[in-house]
């Protein structure tokens, strides 16, 4: 059983997805009443988000067979519980969904759309928040932002006919209410024909049209789409789709891009060209090179990429979400002068939120007009902020405490 349970470690490992809470609760008790603890204490380094799973981190020794002291046990696994939960559920902020979940969840819908089918690949694209540079990257300004824990997964297939260009993808969600949720369309001489129904619609056909390899003649596929990102939230839930869906095309077609810039400015190209999205580099290249436990500073000139370690144990970035809906036009981006792009909702979360002891900084984060803050702050400052802002704000607001994640991978069914 133990060694099942040890495996289980490996798997998540392997697989960059975090270890359940039974999991962990199993190796607390199994601990706590045996002296053969090696087996489950000496946990593989964990890098999903900001995990890291090897006792040493938390200044822990571990090594040996000897019997730690109840009480590091007690600590150790408190530890693993706070951040396979992520800090939220300890502080009343929301429990970001785990991947593994949100893969399974793309499947079902994979089952439901496509009876007889099953997917055989799996694409995994994060969210963005922008710590420093907003509305910046358009104008070949500087910008730091990190990958968030929040995805979006794409799982599918290439379809069995060699002629077939015929390209279906179902979603979880919908956009705007009543939208449909699933869109298809032929691979080959995509145009951009206005306004479609469903928006999320021009987003996919234009990865599809602007990928690196074409024409993509006979690459018909099935797939699905599962997102934790939220919608209109300013967390970049479409560069999140378009570069998820980018990487599951280059799993299908064996053609990864050229390079990973490559791969960012053909989905930056696929917002402009089919959603009519004038935007910077920041969301495509952020959700295509993210990095665990790093910032990526971009000098959106020059378009170079330096990775800045953000990993103090001591520090989290805290995400406020006004449910303000934030849903940008294309002549909002060229037209904001002195970047006001704020709203009366996201200053009084900023206001309150600067006014708890142990915050470093707080701003709007996205495109503005809604959406959502990020701050940086002391982990012992958090519950104070949640407890100021939910007997204060005139609204209702959620909070994500996240650390940066990876940028896009495939992930093995």
């Amino acid at each position: 059983m133990v060694e099942g349970k040890h495996l289980c470690w490996e798997s998540c490992e392997k697989q960059q997805t975090q270890p359940s809470k039974d999991l962990v609760l199993h190796v607390f008790h199994h601990c706590s009443s045996t002296t053969h603890i090696r087996s489950c204490c000496e946990v593989p380094s964990h890098r999903s988000g900001c995990l890291r799973w090897k006792a040493k981190l938390f200044g822990l020794h571990l090594e040996g067979h000897h019997r730690p002291r109840l009480r590091f046990l007690h600590l150790f696994v408190f530890i693993l519980l706070r951040q396979v939960t992520n800090m939220n559920t300890l502080v009343g902020c929301e429990s970001i969904p785990q991947v593994q979940d949100l893969i399974e969840e793309a499947k079902d819908r994979f089952h439901q759309e496509f009876p007889g089918s099953s997917p055989t690949v799996c694409a995994i694209a994060p969210g963005r928040v922008n710590l420093i540079g907003g509305h910046t990257d358009y104008n070949a300004g500087f910008v730091l932002p990190m990958a968030l824990p929040m995805v979006t997964v794409v799982v599918g297939r290439k379809r069995d006919d060699p002629d077939s260009n015929r390209c279906s993808i179902a979603t979880t969600f919908s956009v705007r209410e009543g939208e449909p949720k699933r869109v298809d369309f032929d691979s080959v001489s995509l145009q951009y024909e206005g306004e479609a129904v469903p928006k999320w619609g021009n987003y996919v056909k234009g990865v599809v049209a602007c990928f690196h390899q074409q024409p993509l003649d006979g690459m018909g596929f099935e797939a699905a789409i599962a997102t934790s990102v939220p919608i209109g939230g300013g967390l970049s839930s479409s560069a999140a789709l378009e570069v998820s869906l980018y990487t599951f095309l280059e799993l299908i077609t064996g053609s990864p891009a050229p390079s990973l810039k490559e791969k960012a400015l053909n989905c930056q190209k696929a917002e402009h060209q089919f959603a009519g999205m004038p935007c910077g580099i920041m969301d495509h290249f952020i959700s295509v090179m993210g990095e665990e436990g790093h910032v990526i500073k971009i000098d959106c000139r020059s378009l170079g990429v330096e990775k800045v370690p953000l990993a103090n144990p001591d520090l989290s970035v805290l995400i406020i979400n006004s449910h303000v809906k934030h849903e940008l036009s294309g002549s909002e981006y060229p037209t904001r002068t002195n970047y006001e792009v704020s709203c009366p909702e996201l200053n009084q979360l900023v206001t309150l939120t600067l006014s708890v002891d142990g915050v470093y900084g707080s701003r709007l984060t996205g495109g503005g007009f809604g959406g959502c803050t990020v701050t940086l702050l002391k982990n012992e400052a958090i519950q104070n902020v949640v407890k100021k802002i939910n007997e204060n704000y005139s609204g209702k607001a959620s909070f994500y405490v996240c650390s940066p994640a990876h940028g896009a991978r495939k992930h093995d069914l």
